[in-house]
């Protein structure tokens, strides 16, 4: 089958494009209407191929280039690059399960292997050009919308194929009880129906259809030769979207069609909408934050059709016997209507998982009862099994935070947090697998101290990979005003760079942004001693 280019860019090889190219990549597949559990496998074994390329190449590339294609079963990513050859074909794979730390997978072979159907790949020596191919199955869900042709004469069915299926999928039926069964089978984004038809006519499909389930939500239209004023009359009254009289041109068509499908898909949005308001302000707690021994301060945009934040923090003893916290930051990817839905039962799971967890440590009365790395990965084991949570992907943030300046970390799939200072910000190195990728995944602790100068930054991966609308990155603005933010208090620093980060991002972004920011708080001690030097 022919392929079709939907993707090509040549760029410097950095982690910033790897970062670029994956918010495209992600955005094109989503305009695809492509499933997002294949998406993000898509994406993903580019970051991980690109990545690799760009961080243990010897030597180094200097460009990568990437295509995406399509044909009528498949996706093709071809990544290439002018550096180390690194032929992963040739390698021996044991499977993702046998990998459970970023370092022991070496090169990224297994997760690779594990996100793509087949792996290629070719050595150009002579001209030091590397080409690493993979590709994916399409399933039938993936391919463009789905209307079902209601027409009893061929030579009508065949004009109507012609001129709408460059961009949807057509089914065709020869009468309405044709047309119920197939409705039952499949799940479409438009009927298009004859008036007269044997068995049974078009307007008694109509009526049919608006007692089945998600009848009243499929737009209908109605296509006939017949000129009857009480015909028109009576479609009307039956709620179809359009009524085109024969003989019809193809942007005639094409135009009804296409609006009928935008005003449904537009519907479908305002609904998610509505939910949307009712289930964000569920997921963050209410602010002010009271966490012993911290300043935490907290601030969230929310996108339309984001997947959702998520954070929530814990009390608990620690192995001294001292009061610490547990905090929880979570995003749910995804940018559908059913993605806040995911929000919500993410919501209640982690909530759950993490209280139960807490409360058996306190029971156990033991010294380190509470690991957070252990923690974790139950919440993994769980979303693994789950049949309903596996369907999404969420990356996770856990840090238990002590007095002292204390703060151990464990990320899954996570952005890496930054500590901030004066003239000063570091990204820290941690990292871990998608909570639920595989069975029994094991995560590493960070352990960190923050001085009482310093601030540690939480964050979700919208502040930092959302666009403008001239469609630039707002990561270097971002990250130019959180450098001078240690200048003010927290309260007002991250106020101040939510608004900076609204004033910037598309006002149509698909992903929401959430800023923490925590500072220790000073000891008891010094404080006494502060006031008594002001006295």
């Amino acid at each position: 089958m022919t392929q079709r280019l939907l993707y090509d860019t040549k760029k410097e090889a950095k982690l910033e494009s790897v970062r670029e190219i994956r918010v495209i990549l992600l955005r094109l597949l989503s305009l695809k209407r492509v499933d997002e559990a294949l998406a993000n496998r898509i994406s993903l074994a580019f970051t991980e191929a690109a990545t690799n390329i760009i961080k243990h190449g010897n030597p180094k590339a200097a460009t990568l280039q990437v295509t995406l294609s399509q044909d009528g079963a498949h996706f093709y990513l071809a990544l290439m690059d002018d550096g180390e050859p690194w032929d992963i074909t040739r390698q021996s794979y044991q499977g993702l399960d046998s990998v459970l730390k970023e370092h022991e997978s070496g090169r990224g072979l297994e997760l690779i292997n594990a996100f793509a159907d087949t792996v290629d790949y070719q050595s150009h020596h002579a001209g030091n050009f590397h080409c690493l191919s993979l590709s994916w199955s399409l399933p039938e869900k993936c391919h463009q919308p789905r209307i079902l042709i209601v027409e009893d004469e061929l030579v009508a069915q065949n004009l109507y194929h012609s001129y709408l299926s460059e961009r949807y999928q057509i089914d065709i039926v020869a009468d309405g009880m044709q047309a119920l069964t197939q409705f039952k089978k499949h799940d479409y984004d438009l009927l298009l129906s004859d008036i007269n038809m044997p068995r049974m006519d078009g307007m008694s499909l109509r009526e049919q259809l608006l007692e089945q389930k998600n009848g009243q939500l499929t737009p209908f239209i109605f296509l006939t030769a017949a000129d009857n004023s009480q015909l028109i009359e009576r479609a009307n009254f039956l709620g179809v979207d359009d009524y085109l009289q024969k003989p019809v041109n193809k942007n005639q068509l094409l135009q009804s069609v296409d609006r009928a499908i935008y005003r449904s898909v537009q519907l479908k949005k305002a609904m998610g909408e509505m939910i949307n308001e009712r289930i964000c302000g569920s997921l963050l707690p209410q602010t002010p934050l009271d966490i012993p021994y911290w300043q935490c301060q907290l601030q969230q945009s929310h996108s339309e059709r984001g997947g959702g934040d998520i954070f929530h923090f814990y009390p608990f003893k620690d192995e001294a016997g001292t009061e610490a916290s547990l905090i929880m930051l979570a995003d749910i990817e995804g940018h559908d209507e059913t993605a806040k839905f995911f929000s919500h039962a993410f919501a209640g799971y982690l909530r759950g998982i993490i209280q139960g967890y807490l409360d058996g440590a306190s029971a156990a009365l033991t010294v380190g009862a509470v690991s957070i790395e252990h923690l974790m990965q139950q919440i993994s084991n769980g979303i693994y099994m789950d049949r309903l949570l596996s369907q999404s992907t969420i990356t996770l943030l856990l840090l238990s935070v002590h007095s002292g300046g204390r703060v151990r970390i464990v990320s899954a799939g996570h952005p890496s947090p930054f500590i901030l200072g004066a003239g000063s910000m570091c990204q820290l190195d941690v990292g871990g697998l998608l909570p639920g990728l595989i069975e029994n995944a094991r995560y590493q602790m960070t352990q960190v101290e923050i001085k009482q100068s310093e601030r540690l930054v939480l964050y979700t991966d919208g502040l930092l990979e959302s666009k403008t609308p001239t469609q630039r990155f707002v990561e270097s603005d971002i990250l130019q005003q959180l450098n001078k933010s240690i200048a003010h208090p927290p309260d007002r620093a991250v106020r101040q760079l939510i608004e900076h980060f609204e004033q910037l991002v598309d006002p149509h972004a698909q992903d929401d942004a959430t800023l923490i920011l925590l500072q220790a708080k000073e000891s008891v001690s010094l404080q006494k001693m502060d006031n008594q030097l002001k006295g």
